[in-house]
C-alpha cells in the first residue's frame, strides 16, 4: 500500500471557504472546496464528484489507483440555519439516494458561533472537525456547541482489495443515526464503540457490524480541569496507539462458510484501522487553544478536541503507510 500524503485546510487560510450560519450549503461548499476544486493556495484532495442537487447533496468518490472505491454521500433536507448532515457510504451509487454495501447513516451538525473548520485528509479519506474559533479544548468552549470531528472515507484495511473500505465513524450507534451532540466525536472514542458495518470481503452479500478496538482506555474522566497542560509543562510522556476496527461480536463466531471470523479471509475479525488516528494513554490540553498542535519525535498531530480534553491525536505527515 502506497503512503499517501496529508494536506491540512483551514478556515483562516487565504481564500478558505465560511461555514455561514451552519447552511447546509456552506458546510457543502467547504467539503467541496478541499476534496474537489481547492481554494487559494490550496491544491484539493483529489477526489470527484459522481452527483450532486447544487447546495442540497454531493457524492464524493476518491479518484487514485490504490482506492477500494466507493461512494460517500453527505447531504441535508434542511434548508434553514444549523442543519443536520448525514453521511451515507457504500459501494455502488445505485441512484434515489440508495447503496450496495451500505453502512450506517451518520450525522453532524455546526452551531451558529462554530465557524472554525480544519479538515485533514488525504486522496482515500479525511476528518472534518467544526468548532468556535478563539476557544479551548474543553467542556466549557465545547458545551456550547458540538464540535464534532467526523471520519469519511476508506479505513486502511489490513485487506486489499476490501469493497466495503469506504465509511463514515462518528457515533457509537449500531445503525442508522441522525441525532447529534458534541458525545458523537471522533474525540470521544473508545474501546467498544460501534464503528460501522462493513460487507464481506468477497461480495457474498453478507455483513457483520464492527467496532472500535483500543488497548489505551479514554483516559479524561468527567473534569476537565483535571486535564490541563501539556506533555512538556507536565512532564507526562506521550504514548499513541492506532485505533483499530475489529468485529463487535466473538473472534470465534462464524462467517457465511462456517469458518471463524478468527481465520477468516472473506469476514475477518480484525479489519484494518483509521488512517493517521492515534489514542493516547494520557489526557492534556483542556486549557490549550484551539487548534492544538504538536510534535512527537519530529512528526506532527492534530489534538482532537473533545468535552475533557485530548486524548485522540491525527496524524499530519503521511496515512496508509
Amino acid at each position: 500500500m502506497m503512503a499517501l500524503p496529508v494536506t491540512v485546510y483551514r478556515w483562516d487560510d487565504a481564500g478558505a471557504p465560511s461555514i455561514v450560519g451552519g447552511n447546509r450549503s456552506s458546510v457543502l461548499n467547504v467539503l467541496k472546496k478541499c476534496l474537489v476544486d481547492g481554494y487559494g493556495d490550496k491544491l484539493p484532495l483529489g477526489w470527484t464528484i459522481e452527483a450532486e442537487t447544487i447546495g442540497e447533496s454531493i457524492a464524493f468518490v476518491p479518484s487514485i489507483p490504490e482506492s477500494n472505491g466507493g461512494v460517500a454521500r453527505i447531504y441535508s433536507s434542511s434548508s434553514g440555519n444549523n442543519a443536520a448532515m448525514y453521511v451515507y457510504c457504500g459501494n455502488v451509487n445505485l441512484g434515489g439516494g440508495s447503496f450496495s454495501n451500505a453502512g450506517w447513516i451518520r450525522t453532524f451538525q455546526t452551531a451558529t458561533n462554530e465557524t472554525g473548520w480544519i479538515l485533514i485528509g488525504t486522496a482515500r479519506g479525511f476528518y472534518f472537525q467544526y468548532h468556535k474559533p478563539n476557544t479551548n479544548n474543553n467542556d466549557v468552549e465545547v458545551a456550547g456547541g458540538m464540535s464534532v470531528c467526523i471520519f469519511v472515507g476508506e479505513i486502511d484495511s489490513f485487506f486489499e482489495p476490501d469493497p466495503s473500505a469506504m465509511t463514515c465513524i462518528s457515533a457509537n450507534s449500531s445503525a442508522h443515526d441522525y441525532s447529534v451532540s458534541n458525545l458523537d466525536s471522533i474525540g470521544m472514542i473508545d474501546d467498544g464503540w460501534s464503528a460501522n458495518r462493513f460487507y464481506d470481503l468477497d461480495n457474498n452479500g453478507g455483513f457483520a457490524d464492527y467496532n472500535i478496538a483500543i488497548g489505551l482506555d479514554r483516559a479524561d474522566g468527567t473534569d476537565w480541569q483535571k486535564n490541563t497542560g501539556t506533555y512538556e509543562s507536565t512532564g507526562v510522556p506521550i504514548i499513541i496507539q492506532d485505533v483499530i476496527i475489529k468485529g463487535s461480536g466473538n473472534p470465534h463466531a462464524d462467517d457465511n462458510y462456517g469458518v471463524s471470523q478468527a481465520n477468516s479471509l472473506t469476514r475477518p475479525y480484525i479489519r484494518g484501522k483509521l488512517p493517521g488516528l492515534y489514542r493516547m494513554n494520557c489526557a492534556l490540553y483542556s486549557d490549550q487553544p484551539w487548534p492544538t498542535i504538536l510534535n512527537i519525535a519530529g512528526v506532527n498531530y492534530y489534538a482532537v478536541p473533545s468535552k475533557f480534553g485530548v486524548t485522540t491525536l491525527i496524524k499530519l505527515d503521511t496515512w496508509y503507510d
